[in-house]
């Protein structure tokens, strides 16, 4: 996968079930290039749900979500994979793996 870009810009209603272009919802791959977030929604009712990839490189970029204040989650800014085991959440149910 070279590329994945959402594109839909969250509405002024966060509690709209349209608001966020990526919600419960998972890209896997062995590799993948560049994805871009344009909205997030990290809480999933408690349903792990993200990005995972084999190979190294991967570049994630989300540019909104429904947290702003999450450490592993810093918005317009590219994301550290978890690489470890047990792996951890980057915000809410949110995972970007590379296993």
């Amino acid at each position: 996968l070279t590329s994945f870009k959402t594109t839909a810009l969250p509405t002024a209603d966060p509690a709209n079930p349209l608001n966020w272009a990526f919600a419960d919802s998972e890209i896997c791959a062995d590799t993948i290039g560049s994805v871009t977030l344009s909205g997030l929604k990290t809480a999933n009712s408690g349903s792990s749900f993200g990005i995972k990839s084999r190979s190294a490189g991967t570049t994630v970029v989300v540019m909104k979500a429904d947290v702003t204040n999450a450490p592993g989650l810093p918005l317009g800014s590219a994301l550290t994979p978890d690489k470890t085991s047990p792996y951890t959440a980057l915000a809410g149910d949110f995972f970007f793996l590379n296993v």
